[in-house]
């Protein structure tokens, strides 16, 4: 796998310039269009676009040119050496858009088309959009059934798609355990709180009883004040009694007094 993978990374965006007599091509067209492919061998892109631009203005049907043309703003697009990233993106977004349009003449020149939706499964493949990629590379086959690098990209990119939904239904597998783990705390959360109010409204009526032992009822006296006036009754008690032994004394000295002499 890794040793097909690298073969398909080598053949992204592999350059195959047309420059066979068309049906309304003209000499310098032709001309161009070598002149052009020299150029893009040399890796001089930005050069080798303006010729291409130039065979278009020559025939601005020529599907051959504005492929070749396209695969150059792909590369310059990709150019590690350009450090304008804006520039880069432009160049990129300009030469997909071009061989979208090539790629969608599949009935004027299927061989030109066939190679469009080849480098299109390349951009996909290489962007991760596997499902993309191998639409493309089918698309080529249809076009082309004989293109042994479309068919040998498309095992790998349906290869990279089956890790890919594999990878994703792992990841929802996982969320959905998470969700379940989750929810499962939250009921027994739920649970807890409510056996706490209940364990709570139980012990409440308890704590009442036992203040209600601890303090007088209505009608009813508390220990000390009971003491209390136990006490008081003791002490007029003792006083009643101790004023009754005292008129009792006093009036056992007045009978000694009024007794009548006795007479010898």
């Amino acid at each position: 796998m890794k040793q097909l993978l690298t073969i398909l990374l080598l053949s992204v965006f592999s350059l195959t310039c047309f420059a066979d007599e068309q049906v309304v091509s003209t000499r310098k067209e032709r001309n161009l269009i070598r002149k052009g492919n020299e150029l893009y061998d040399k890796k001089e892109y930005k050069n080798a676009e303006e010729v291409y631009n130039q065979a278009l203005k020559e025939n601005p049907m020529s599907y051959r040119a504005l492929y070749n043309k396209a695969l150059t703003q792909i590369r310059i697009g990709e150019d590690e050496d350009l450090k304008d990233q804006e520039q880069k993106k432009q160049y990129l977004q300009s030469g997909i858009q071009a061989m979208e349009s090539v790629a969608s003449i599949n009935g004027v020149d299927p061989e030109v088309s066939s190679m469009a939706h080849y480098n299109l499964g390349n951009i996909a493949f290489k962007s991760g959009d596997y499902a993309s990629a191998v639409q493309s590379y089918k698309q080529s086959l249809r076009l082309d059934p004989t293109s042994d690098k479309a068919r040998k990209n498309l095992r790998i990119a349906q290869k990279k798609l089956q890790q890919q939904n594999n990878q994703n239904q792992d990841q929802q597998d996982q969320q959905q355990e998470q969700q379940q783990e989750q929810k499962k705390q939250e009921e027994q959360k739920q649970q807890q709180n409510q056996q706490d109010q209940q364990q709570e409204q139980q012990s409440q009526p308890q704590s009442n009883k036992q203040q209600e032992q601890q303090q007088p009822q209505d009608g009813e006296m508390s220990e000390q004040s009971a003491e209390q006036i136990l006490k008081a009754m003791e002490n007029k008690e003792n006083s009643t009694r101790q004023r009754v032994q005292g008129q009792l004394n006093k009036g056992n000295k007045n009978s000694g007094r009024n007794r009548p002499i006795k007479k010898w």
